[in-house]
């Protein structure tokens, strides 16, 4: 009969197992927008989320949302849940999805986390996440964005997404990449492992 410790191990090796299929699907970054040069106008934040080819379900999670700028009226469209600064939830179950957050700039910046599910298969057009600044008549503020649309980050939900930044005159977005929890995840099998197998040893030698 195998003793309570030994048993403890094998659960837990079993749950971070589990959960890996679930975690290695999605990706999570941090996003800062210094909006100082728009301090004291009025505008918008649009976080977008545009479907690919039909068929391939994504989600984009905001979370831990942060800013100097004074949160006006929001409005949706597609498939969106929550209201910023809680946690807001796009889903690319239509074509078109968006949550358009009215804002008083001030100096300072935006902040939030980002966490993006990278369903997609090989030769399908992938869904695309976006971030927009928009003026108070909601035009996009100029970026080097080269589609002319005016984005200040761009990611194709893919398995290995590669980020779009661009330079704008009037905020800086600024995004970067946490470390996946797939990763920390094996790292703790691996250690359940190797505990699991040091418990039966002993029980072995007793």
């Amino acid at each position: 009969m195998h003793s309570t410790p030994t048993r403890t191990l094998r659960r837990t090796l079993a749950a971070l197992l589990a959960a890996l299929p679930l975690l290695a699907h999605a990706l999570d970054y941090q996003v800062s927008i210094d909006t100082t040069p728009l301090a004291g106008t009025e505008g918008y934040l649009a976080i977008d989320l545009l479907q690919g080819t039909a068929g391939t379900t994504n989600q984009v999670q905001l979370s831990s949302f942060a800013s100097t700028a004074t949160l006006g009226a929001a409005t949706r469209a597609g498939d969106v849940t929550g209201t910023l600064p809680e946690l807001l939830t796009l889903t690319s179950t239509d074509f078109f999805n968006e949550y358009l957050q009215g804002l008083s700039f001030a100096a300072g910046v935006i902040s939030f986390h980002l966490n993006v599910s990278t369903q997609h298969l090989p030769g399908d057009l992938p869904d695309t996440f976006a971030v927009y600044l928009l003026d108070s008549n909601l035009a996009p503020l100029s970026t080097s964005d080269p589609t002319g649309a005016g984005a200040l980050l761009v990611i194709d939900l893919v398995s290995q997404p590669l980020p779009q930044v661009y330079e704008s005159p009037s905020a800086v977005l600024t995004l970067v990449a946490v470390p996946e929890p797939a990763a920390g995840t094996l790292a703790l099998a691996g250690l359940a492992v190797l505990a699991l197998l040091v418990a039966r040893r002993r029980e072995e030698r007793a």
